[in-house]
């Protein structure tokens, strides 16, 4: 399986608000990006659609990394956000299994010493 890796700056993240800040400038969301949860799992799920809500594309079975940097600093500043992200991270693949697709994406937390 082909992979594609996206660096997100972890240590940007501060709060649910920031948080969809640094997706949306990383990924290239679309400007009407409703920055939720629910938001954040159409958009992350639709990466290899003919026309994406976003600016990062995936092909057919390829895989996209999400490389987070900073993750121990972000677990400890917002542990339900992080829960959360773990969580519709999983909802994604969730999803593209049951339509009989292969998972979209794995995470790769990166500690800062």
């Amino acid at each position: 399986m082909e992979t594609k890796v996206v660096v997100i700056p972890g240590d940007r993240i501060t709060d649910r608000d920031s948080f969809h800040t640094v997706f949306a400038e990383v990924l290239g969301f679309f400007a009407g990006y409703g920055r939720n949860m629910d938001a954040w799992i159409d958009i992350m799920g639709d990466l290899a659609a003919e026309t994406p809500l976003s600016t990062v594309r995936t092909r057919p079975r390829q895989l996209l990394t999400l490389q987070v940097e900073g993750t121990d600093g972000l677990g400890e500043r917002c542990p339900d956000l992080w829960r959360d992200f773990l969580a519709c991270t999983a909802a994604v693949n969730r999803r593209r299994i049951v339509a009989g697709d292969m998972p979209l994406l794995a995470l790769m937390p990166i500690s800062r010493p």
